[in-house]
C-alpha cells in the first residue's frame, strides 16, 4: 500500500480499515527520514487526493515541533528537504484549504528555526510574497507573520515596515480573504509586540471595525465571526486600547446583531462581543445609548425564538433547551449584562417590554416576558426586591392556571423557583409559592411541568429553617409520594431530590414520614435498572443517605446493614465513568456514617480504600505539549483542547469531567469520614495525607482543592484523639505547610483565600507545640504577599470609585467587603501563631514586614475590618507574649485608646480589650498610661449608647479592662485605684459574655477578699451593693465553681462580722429572689 493510500485509509469511516492504516502510519513515523521523504512526495504531488494531502499537512504540524521525536531524530538533509518543499508549495499551491494548513506548518517550524538564526529562505520568501500581486502569497505572508509574532517576534524587526504596508493595503481592499487575514495578523502583532512597534499596529484598530462593516455588507458570515473573535481576543488583552472606540464598537455590534440577513450564529457572536466588553469595561458600555436602545431589546426579542414543537419540548429536562440557540443567547445576554452593567440600565430598558408582553394573549410573548424576568433576576436583585410582592402576585396565578399554555406555566414555576433561590421569597410568600409548586407537581397532563415543580421545591426548602418548613412538609410530601408513582424517570428523579431537600430541612421531624418513604425509596432503588435509569438510581441512593442523616440512628438502625450491603454490592460491580450512582454511593455512605457514628467503623476498611484510589487517580486532567502523542481516547469521555501559550508554544489540555467529579467526590468523602470518625479514621491518616497534601494546589478542580485543604485539621484532630502522637502531628503539619502557603500565593480570589486561611488557622491551633522559627518566617512572607496584593487591589478600586456610578460603587464596596473578610482571617492565622508560640512570637513578629502592614491597618483611615484585624492581632500577641510584649504594649496603648470610641462595635471591643491586655503585659510600667487609659475606658462605659444592644458587649469588655488595670496598679497607684474601684463596682454585674463575666467577677472577689479594700466605700457604704451583686451572680453561668465557693465563704465572713441584726437589715432591702440566693450561699458556707 502506497503512503498516499495509507493516509486515505486513515480517514476511512470503517474502524477496521482506519485502525490498520493508523498502525501502518505509525510504523512509517518510526523511521523519520523515510517518513518525511514519503510525506513530502505526497504533499507535492498535485494528483494525490486533496483529503490525504490535508491530512498529512495537519500531521506534519505536530511532527515539526521542537520536541517532536520525528523532528529530533531526523537528519539535517531530511529537514532541509521538508523546508524546501513547504516553501515551494506555498509559492504555487492553488488549493486554499491546503495552503492554510501549510502556513500553520511553516509557522510552527519557523517558531524555533528562525529564532535560532536558521531558515533564512523563509524570511526572503515572506519579503517576496509581501510585494506580490497574488492574493494567496499575501495571505501566506500575513498568516505566517502572525504565528511568528507569537513565538519569535524579535526576528520580525526589519520586516515589520513591509508588513505594516501590506496590512494597510489589505484592510482597505475589497477582497474578503485579504481583509480577514489582515485583521488576524494585526491582532497577533498587537499582542506579540511591545513598545513603539506595538503602537504602530494599534493604529489599525479603527480600520478593523471598517472591515467588519464591509464583511457584514458582503454577508460574509464566516469572516465576520472570525474577525469579531479576533477583536474579543484584543479586548481580553488590552481593554484600554478600545476605550476611545467603545461607542463605535457597540454601535457596530448592535448593527451586526440586528442585521437579519446574516446567519444566527454571526449575530450571536456580535452579541457575545458586547457581553465581553461589558465584563471588561462596564462604565464605557453603559454610556453608549445603543446598549439600552438596541442591544438589550434585541436580547429580549431573541426570547421569542422558541421551539414550538410540543412533543420535543415535553421530552426536555433543562431550563434552556439547547435546540433554541437564539433563545439561549437572549437569556444569557440578559443574564450577563444585568450582572455586568447593573440593574438600572437593564431594568429601564427591558422592564417596560416585560410589562407590555406579560399580559399578552400570545403565549410566546408571555413566555418571553417571564423568561426575561427570570434571566435578569440575579443581576437586578437590588431593584427587583421592592417589587417582589407585585411580581409574585403576577406570576403565581399564571403558574396555577390550567388554561395557560403549559410552557407559560413552566416558565412561571421556574421564575418562582429562582425567586426562592435569590430573594428567599418563600420566607414571606411561602403559602402562595408552595401552593404553586404543589399544583405543578400534581399535574398529570404535563409530566415535564410536574418534574420541574418538584425540582423547584429544592430551592423552596433551602431558604427555610426546620420550624419554618414544618407547616408545608405534609402537603408537599403527599404530592411527591404520588409523583414517585408516575412512570416517568425524570419526574421520579426530581421527586426524590425534593424529598431529600425536605428531609434535610426538617431533620428529626421527618421520622414521622420515615415508614412512608424509606421502604418505597429502597424498593425504587432496587428496581431502577438499565442505563436509562442511572440518574434515578443515583437520586434514590442520595435520598436514602439524606433520610438516614435526618432521622438519626434509632430510626434508621433496622435498615442500616441491609442498605450498606446493597450499596457496597453495587459498588463492587463497578460503574461506567459517567454513571452518577458511583458518586451518590460515596456520599450516601458518608451520610450514613454521620448517622450511625461508631457503629459505622466496621465498614471503614471497605469504603475508604476505593476513595483513596479515586482521589489519587490522575486521569481526570493533565496537560502536555500539543505535539506529544495522546495516551487517552476521546471516545472514553475525554475532552481534548489544544491551545497556544505565547512564548511557550502549543499545549494540550486533556480533561475528563466525570473522572474529575469522581475525584472531587472522593476527596470530599475522605474529609467527611475524617471529620465524623476522628480517632476511628486513624489507620488511614497517613495514606490520606500522602494523597491529599499535593492536591491542596490542584488547579483542575476547585472541589478537589477545597477538600484537600479542609482535611488537614481533621487529620491532626484524629491523631490527637487517638493518643497524642506529637511527632506525627508535627510531621503532618510540616508536609501540609508548603501546600498551604503555595495555595495562598496562587489563589487570587479573596473569597477562596478565606477557606485556606481558616483551615490553616485551625491546623495551627491543634499543634502540640509552637511552629519552628523558619516555619513562622515562611508563613509571614506569604501573609505579607497576600496583604500587599489585597492593598493593591483596594487602591485600584478606589481609583475606579472616582468615576463610578452608584451600581459600580456598590460592587466595589462588596469586593472590599470580601477583602476585609480575608484580612480578618489573616489576622486569625497571626493570632493562632501567637497563641501557641507566646513570648517567642513577639520578637519574630515585631521584626517582620507583617508588623508594618498591621500597624498601618491601625490608621483610622483604614477600613473597619482592617482596624479590627490589626487590633485583635496585637491584642493576642500582647496577651500571649506577657512581659516579653511590654515594649509593644507600650507603643500600642495610645493606638487602642484612639479606637475605643469607634462607631464599629468590633473595632471598639478589640480596642478596649487591648488596653487591658497591655496593662497585664506592662505591669507597674503601665502607670504612665493609666490615667489616660482609665479616662478613656470610663468615657466609653458612661457613653450614651454603651448599654444598648450594639455596644453592650464592648462596654462590658471595657469594664473588664478597668478591673484589670486596677488590679495591676493596686500597689503602685493605690490612691488612683481607691477612687476608681467604687465606680467600677457600680457597673457590675456583667452578663453579655460568659468568659468576660467570669473574669470580671473573679476580679471582684479578689478585691472583696480584703475587708479594707476601697471597693467597700467609706464606712462600708457599698456593702448593700456588694451583697446584691453577689446574690445576682451566685449559682449562675457567670461565675466558675471556685468563684462560687469564694462567694459562699465571703458572704459567711460578712455575716459573721456584721452580726444577725445588721445582716437582716441589709437582706431586707433585697428582692425575695436575691434574699433566697444569698441564704443559699450562707447555707453552702
Amino acid at each position: 500500500m502506497s503512503f498516499a493510500s495509507i493516509c486515505q485509509a486513515a480517514l476511512s469511516s470503517d474502524n477496521n480499515v482506519r485502525k490498520k492504516a493508523e498502525k501502518a502510519y505509525m510504523q512509517m513515523r518510526s523511521q523519520p527520514d523515510k517518513y518525511l521523504s514519503s510525506l513530502g512526495e505526497v504533499l507535492i504531488a498535485p494528483k494525490a487526493p486533496l483529503q490525504a494531502r490535508c491530512f498529512l499537512a495537519v500531521m506534519l504540524r505536530q511532527d515539526v515541533g521542537v520536541k517532536s521525536p520525528v523532528w529530533v531524530k531526523s537528519s539535517q538533509q531530511a529537514k532541509q528537504y521538508i523546508q524546501k518543499i513547504l516553501l515551494q508549495l506555498l509559492h504555487r499551491e492553488p488549493q486554499r484549504v491546503l495552503r492554510r494548513h501549510l502556513c500553520e506548518v511553516v509557522g510552527r517550524l519557523a517558531s524555533h528555526t528562525v529564532r535560532d538564526g536558521k531558515w533564512s529562505e523563509l524570511l526572503n520568501a515572506l519579503k517576496t510574497w509581501c510585494t506580490s500581486q497574488e492574493v494567496p502569497h499575501i495571505v501566506a505572508a500575513l498568516h505566517i507573520t502572525g504565528i511568528l509574532s507569537e513565538y519569535a517576534a524579535n526576528v520580525l524587526g526589519n520586516f515589520l515596515p513591509q508588513i505594516h504596508q501590506v496590512i494597510r493595503k489589505s484592510v482597505e481592499s475589497k477582497n474578503a480573504t485579504l481583509m480577514i487575514s489582515a485583521v488576524k495578523t494585526t491582532t497577533s502583532l498587537i499582542i506579540g509586540l511591545e513598545g513603539d512597534a506595538q503602537r504602530k499596529f494599534m493604529q489599525f484598530v479603527p480600520a478593523l471595525f471598517k472591515v467588519i462593516t464591509k464583511l457584514a455588507e458582503m454577508e460574509n458570515d464566516d469572516g465576520l465571526v472570525e474577525c469579531i473573535d479576533q477583536i474579543a481576543n484584543l479586548v481580553g488583552f488590552r481593554r484600554d486600547m478600545f476605550r476611545p472606540f467603545i461607542k463605535d464598537i457597540i454601535k457596530l455590534m448592535a448593527k451586526t446583531a440586528t442585521y437579519e440577513i446574516l446567519e444566527g450564529g454571526t449575530r450571536r457572536t456580535a452579541l457575545s462581543l458586547v457581553v465581553e466588553f461589558a465584563k471588561k469595561d462596564r462604565t464605557a458600555v453603559k454610556e453608549v445609548k445603543e446598549t439600552g436602545t438596541q442591544i438589550l431589546p434585541l436580547a429580549f426579542k431573541l426570547l421569542f425564538k422558541v421551539n414550538t414543537h410540543m412533543d420535543e419540548w415535553g421530552k426536555g429536562t433543562k431550563e434552556k433547551d439547547p435546540d433554541d440557540e437564539d433563545f439561549c443567547m437572549g437569556w444569557d445576554t440578559l443574564d450577563y449584562l444585568s450582572t455586568f452593567l447593573g440593574p438600572s440600565l437593564v431594568l429601564s430598558s427591558v422592564f417596560p417590554l416585560i410589562e407590555r408582553t406579560i399580559g399578552s394573549k400570545n403565549w410566546i410573548e408571555k413566555h418571553a416576558a417571564i423568561s426575561a424576568l427570570t434571566a435578569m433576576m440575579a443581576g437586578c436583585e437590588k431593584l427587583l426586591l421592592p417589587k417582589l410582592g407585585n411580581l409574585i402576585s403576577t406570576i403565581a396565578p399564571m403558574a396555577k392556571d390550567s388554561k395557560q399554555h403549559v410552557r407559560v406555566r413552566w416558565a412561571a414555576i421556574n421564575c418562582l423557583g429562582r425567586m426562592c433561590l435569590i430573594f428567599k421569597a418563600q420566607q414571606k410568600y411561602g403559602k402562595t409559592i408552595g401552593g404553586c409548586f404543589v399544583n405543578a407537581v400534581d399535574s398529570r397532563a404535563h409530566v415535564r411541568l410536574a418534574a420541574h415543580g418538584a425540582l423547584c421545591l429544592v430551592n423552596f426548602c433551602k431558604g427555610l429553617e426546620a420550624e419554618e418548613m414544618a407547616p408545608y412538609a405534609a402537603t408537599l410530601l403527599k404530592s411527591l409520594a404520588k409523583l414517585l408513582g408516575v412512570d416517568a424517570v425524570h419526574a421520579q428523579a426530581n421527586a426524590l431530590s425534593a424529598v431529600s431537600a425536605i428531609a434535610a430541612s426538617i431533620e428529626g421531624d421527618f421520622a414521622e414520614y420515615y415508614q412512608v418513604f424509606m421502604p418505597g425509596v429502597i424498593r425504587l432503588l432496587a428496581e431502577s435498572k438499565g442505563p436509562h435509569k442511572r440518574n434515578l438510581r443515583a437520586k434514590a441512593i442520595e435520598c436514602v443517605g439524606v433520610i438516614a442523616a435526618a432521622v438519626g440512628k434509632n430510626a434508621f438502625h433496622p435498615q442500616f446493614k441491609s442498605v450498606m450491603n446493597f450499596l457496597l454490592q453495587s459498588q463492587s460491580k463497578g460503574f461506567s465513568a459517567d454513571d452518577p450512582a458511583h458518586g451518590a454511593i460515596l456520599q450516601a455512605c458518608a451520610r450514613i456514617c454521620q448517622c450511625m457514628g461508631s457503629d459505622f467503623e466496621p465498614y471503614i476498611k471497605i469504603v475508604v480504600p476505593p476513595l483513596l484510589k479515586a482521589a489519587a487517580d490522575k486521569r481526570g486532567a493533565f496537560m502536555q505539549d500539543a505535539e506529544e502523542d495522546l495516551t487517552v481516547d476521546e471516545d472514553d469521555g475525554y475532552e481534548i483542547v489544544d491551545f497556544s501559550v505565547r512564548g511557550l508554544g502549543n499545549k494540550r489540555m486533556v480533561l475528563n469531567t466525570c473522572l474529575l467529579q469522581e475525584k472531587a467526590v472522593a476527596c470530599n468523602m475522605l474529609y467527611q469520614y475524617a471529620t465524623e470518625l476522628k480517632k476511628g479514621f486513624f489507620p488511614y491518616v497517613k495514606p490520606t495525607l500522602d494523597i491529599m497534601a499535593p492536591l491542596m494546589t490542584y488547579r483542575y478542580n476547585e472541589g478537589v482543592r477545597i477538600a484537600a485543604i479542609d482535611i488537614i485539621p481533621p487529620l491532626l484532630e484524629c491523631m490527637k484523639d487517638y493518643g497524642g502522637h506529637e511527632r506525627a502531628m508535627l510531621q503532618i503539619f510540616e508536609i501540609a505547610l508548603v501546600p498551604y502557603l503555595t495555595a495562598l500565593k496562587i489563589e487570587g480570589e479573596p473569597s477562596s483565600m478565606v477557606g485556606i486561611l481558616h483551615s490553616f488557622s485551625d491546623a495551627i491551633d491543634l499543634l502540640p507545640r509552637p511552629m519552628e522559627a523558619k516555619q513562622i518566617l515562611s508563613t509571614h512572607q506569604i501573609l505579607e504577599f497576600v496583604l500587599s496584593e489585597s492593598n493593591n487591589r483596594r487602591r485600584n478600586r478606589m481609583l475606579e470609585m472616582k468615576e463610578a456610578d452608584d451600581e459600580l460603587r456598590d460592587e466595589i464596596e462588596e469586593e472590599n467587603g470580601e477583602e476585609d473578610e480575608m484580612i480578618g482571617y489573616v489576622g486569625s492565622v497571626v493570632k493562632s501563631m501567637a497563641a501557641i508560640a507566646k513570648e517567642d512570637y513577639v520578637r519574630i513578629f515585631c521584626s517582620s514586614a507583617l508588623f508594618k502592614i498591621f500597624w498601618e491597618y491601625l490608621d483610622p483611615r483604614a477600613s473597619s475590618a482592617q482596624n479590627t484585624a490589626a487590633l485583635l492581632s496585637f491584642d493576642e500577641i500582647i496577651e500571649r507574649g506577657g512581659p516579653a510584649a511590654a515594649k509593644l504594649a507600650d507603643k500600642f496603648v495610645p493606638m487602642a485608646c484612639g479606637h475605643a470610641f469607634s462607631t464599629d462595635t468590633d473595632v471598639r471591643q478589640a480596642a478596649v480589650w487591648g488596653i487591658g491586655m497591655a496593662a497585664l503585659a506592662m505591669g507597674t510600667d503601665f502607670k504612665r498610661h493609666a490615667d489616660k487609659a482609665l479616662k478613656c475606658l470610663i468615657k466609653v462605659i458612661n457613653s450614651q449608647d454603651s448599654r444598648g444592644e450594639e455596644f453592650g458587649e464592648s462596654t462590658e469588655v471595657a469594664i473588664r479592662s478597668v478591673g484589670t488595670i486596677c488590679r495591676v496598679m493596686e500597689k503602685s497607684a493605690p490612691n488612683a485605684v481607691a477612687q476608681i474601684l467604687p465606680m467600677w463596682l457600680s457597673w457590675l454585674p456583667v452578663s453579655r459574655d460568659e468568659d468576660d463575666a467570669q473574669y470580671v467577677h473573679k476580679t471582684l472577689l479578689y478585691f472583696l477578699e480584703n475587708p479594707n479594700s476601697p471597693i467597700y466605700g467609706k464606712g462600708r457604704a457599698n456593702l448593700q451593693k456588694v451583697l446584691s451583686i453577689l446574690a445576682k451572680i451566685s449559682n449562675t453561668e457567670y461565675i466558675d465553681d471556685k468563684t462560687q465557693r469564694d462567694i459562699s465563704q465571703l458572704v459567711g465572713k460578712i455575716s459573721n462580722g456584721l452580726g444577725p441584726q445588721r445582716m437582716l437589715q441589709l437582706k431586707s432591702n433585697l428582692s425575695p429572689e436575691l434574699r433566697e440566693k444569698l441564704a443559699k450561699s450562707l447555707n453552702d458556707c
